[in-house]
């Protein structure tokens, strides 16, 4: 193969992580963020936004890049799901343990739906009604985030039966409404977890007190609900 001599090729002198000295473009990946679902979705949904975004803006590529926002958008939901249970399963269980192993979404979603309705018992349903027909059709399209990564299964099947059209601006739109109602969700479940410890450092100052102690856990918890559920009747 005759070597090129011009810069369309990777060069010895070329590496992906070099240091360079444009910092506002640089990007840090950290481990130690204890929200880091939230900041893995995010950054999937953000990236598939300024995509779809560029599509609007130019007229061009959405046929080609289609593929590449099914799955930036889809795996964003995943994560958020995942996020949720593990934020809910932490409330109700005393476990940071989430379904690591389980990408299907309409499987995610019937483990998070009945949580987010214990813990809200006076939410929106039409609401939670309108996100749940939308991860249907998320799952109808893509179950197990398959198709908008290879064009074949393992077994050599086609991942993508027939055509499927939907409008980029559309899905980005309604994407924008999905996070509200997602992530307004995880900061509710973030605030009982947190009104819980502040609960719990008191407690601990005066568990000494017995019966005191036990009615009073139980009157800032009761203040806990209330409020936390009057805060998402306000956002939702």
């Amino acid at each position: 193969m005759k070597a090129q001599t011009d810069d369309s090729w990777p060069g010895p002198h070329d590496s992906l992580f070099a240091g360079g000295d444009e910092w506002e473009t640089a990007a840090m990946l950290s481990g130690s963020d204890p929200h880091g679902l939230l900041a893995y979705a995010e950054s999937y949904k953000q990236a598939a936004d300024a995509v779809v975004e560029t599509i609007e803006r130019t007229r061009q590529g959405a046929d080609l890049m289609g593929y590449a926002v099914l799955f930036l958008y889809r795996h964003y939901v995943e994560l958020m799901l995942k996020g949720l249970i593990r934020m809910g399963r932490r409330i109700e269980r005393g476990s940071w343990d989430y379904p690591r192993n389980e990408h299907g979404i309409n499987k995610l979603w019937q483990e998070c739906r009945p949580m987010l309705e214990r813990q809200f018992p006076e939410g929106d349903k039409s609401a939670t009604d309108a996100v749940e027909r939308c991860v249907k059709e998320l799952c109808r399209i893509d179950p197990n985030g398959e198709v908008s990564r290879y064009p074949e299964h393992k077994d050599g099947r086609p991942t993508v039966q027939g055509d499927h059209y939907f409008p980029l601006r559309n899905v980005r739109q309604t994407m924008d409404k999905i996070d509200g109602f997602l992530g307004g969700s995880y900061d509710a479940l973030d605030e009982l977890l947190q009104h819980e410890a502040d609960v719990q450092s008191e407690l601990d100052s005066y568990a000494d007190e017995g019966e005191g102690g036990r009615r009073q856990r139980e009157n800032e918890k009761a203040q806990q609900s209330d409020g936390v559920e009057r805060w998402m009747r306000a956002t939702m």
